[in-house]
């Protein structure tokens, strides 16, 4: 469910984020897997007709063999934010994955366990030290969850855990299936963007 969040804040933040002129990084689930991918160089795209006055973003890096993907971004649902009943426990969540068994898998909650409506974006802005941490290998939710816990508790934290609780709350949401066991319940798909345009060789 969306959340009637401040509609002035959301438009703010959008704009921001596909006009920014540092590079800003999004931790997002893609549908049927349940590791944290990363979203990066939003803009508004103006070169090829077919994608013009539409928002664009890539998945991925440059590299010697490939350019990062580009993928359109839906209008709406990326900027908003979305009420979910889930489990609200990290040390719940961190349990389960104690289980080797349960490694590769999103966090099923157990009957017993507590849950509670929580609110988070489907995309998460990530700070440079979070964007390092989930390219030096793949990532999953409850690793950024212990990756920013370590940060919130440490000595002379950057921030606190209320501070962060977005983060904590993304985290926790992101780790927990939603229509299918593969699929994060804020799960956000893409359109992939044909690159087979010279403009747009030339332009990435």
């Amino acid at each position: 469910n969306m959340v009637d969040a401040d509609p002035t804040k959301i438009k703010q933040f959008k704009m921001d984020a596909l006009n920014a002129t540092d590079l800003m990084v999004f931790a997002f689930m893609w549908g049927g897997s349940p590791y944290v991918q990363l979203l990066h160089s939003t803009m508004p795209y103006h070169v090829i007709r077919a994608w013009r006055g539409k928002d664009i973003g890539f998945v991925g890096d440059k590299t010697t063999y490939q350019n990062p993907q580009p993928v359109l971004l839906p209008p709406d649902a990326p900027w908003r934010w979305y009420k979910k009943n889930v489990g609200d426990s990290g040390i719940d969540m961190m349990a389960f994955y104690n289980d080797p068994n349960n490694k590769g898998k999103l966090w099923l909650v157990q009957e017993e366990q507590s849950t509670d409506d929580m609110c988070a974006p489907k995309l998460l802005a990530l700070p440079p030290i979070a964007v390092n941490f989930c390219i030096s290998a793949q990532r999953m939710p409850h690793e950024l969850h212990q990756f920013f816990s370590k940060m919130a508790t440490s000595q002379n934290a950057p921030f606190t855990i209320e501070e962060g609780r977005t983060i904590f709350d993304w985290c926790l949401m992101a780790a927990q299936p939603g229509g299918s066991a593969t699929s994060s319940c804020i799960e956000l798909n893409f359109e992939v963007a044909a690159t087979g345009s010279e403009k747009f060789h030339k332009w990435a």
